[in-house]
């Protein structure tokens, strides 16, 4: 695929960006979503912590604390998305803003 197609299938996915207050809204929902997403390691981790606490400590029904640490543990390893990497380095790097 050349550049040029690939460039302009990009222009036509921000060309629709809305103005005015929907934009706003929009642009608002990315950054705290980016922001979010730049802690789904801590929280990936926390969530199994406290799942196999609740495993480690509870008696019967150990089905779904098992299945959530595991979710947990996961979106740990997954780390964060595109859109929180993004803001990260335009946090960094004024010149990207």
């Amino acid at each position: 695929m050349s550049y040029a197609v690939s460039g302009s299938f990009l222009q036509r996915l921000f060309s629709a960006f809305p103005n005015g207050w929907p934009g706003i809204g929009v642009l608002l929902q990315q950054v705290l979503t980016a922001t979010v997403g730049l802690w789904t390691p801590v929280a990936g981790t926390m969530i199994t912590i406290v799942e196999l606490w609740i495993v480690h400590s509870s008696a019967g029904g150990l089905g779904i604390p098992i299945i959530l640490a595991t979710l947990g543990a996961t979106m740990a390893m997954i780390g964060p998305g595109a859109a929180a990497t993004r803001l990260k380095a335009m946090l960094r790097n004024p010149a990207l803003r």
